[in-house]
């Protein structure tokens, strides 16, 4: 017996269950401010969405938005959204705290650990090889974000931001930055009460 009729059987079988969960699913969104508001729009209580950050900076993979549950404003929260490549998704818990995370790229960004080093990495994950080490309170140029790991509603994700330092590009985990205008104190402040994933 040929094994043909047995694997076309089998692809259909998978294609009829496949298929059918992806009828539903988000069309690739734009990587721009156009694209993050109307994937924040999507969240069932979000009603209205202000991007605050630049349109350069959401073409560079992270916006911070400003949220509000009710169609004539009114209280709300904001939240520092990232781009997975395909989809924008929140990096932060949506709160109406202040944001560690650096959202007007390109620009310059803080290192903020501790009393440690930071390491970066080859390329946007934990498994990619480190390349240089940075101290607290370095400041290098950024360039772009990319999201690996969307927050939960209690717990914020993971992104990466690439950096340049010296002739050296690399990237460097969300939870170990902070912006200019934060600073490192308000990096330990955030982190004290707030919990990545």
């Amino acid at each position: 017996m040929s094994r043909r009729p047995f694997l076309a059987v089998a692809l259909a079988a998978v294609l009829a269950v496949a298929l059918p969960a992806q009828a539903g699913a988000a069309p690739h969104q734009a990587k721009n401010a156009a694209g993050v508001t109307a994937a924040a729009l999507r969240v069932s209580w979000v009603k209205s969405v202000f991007v605050a950050t630049t349109p350069a900076a959401a073409a560079r993979g992270i916006a911070y938005l400003s949220l509000s549950g009710f169609s004539g404003g009114g209280p709300g929260c904001g939240a520092v959204w990232g781009y997975t490549g395909a989809f924008w998704h929140p990096l932060s818990v949506c709160s109406q705290e202040s944001e560690p995370y650096p959202a007007n790229l390109p620009g310059k960004i803080l290192i903020c650990h501790g009393t440690g080093t930071t390491v970066v990495r080859s390329g946007p994950a934990f498994s990619k090889k480190v390349v240089v080490t940075l101290k607290k309170d370095a400041k290098v140029g950024s360039t772009a974000f990319l999201l690996t790991l969307p927050a939960t509603s209690t717990l914020d994700g993971v992104g990466w931001y690439r950096v340049t330092v010296g002739a050296t590009t690399g990237w460097v985990a969300s939870f170990r930055t902070a912006s200019t205008s934060e600073g490192c104190a308000g990096w330990a402040s955030y982190w004290k009460y707030s919990k990545h994933r």
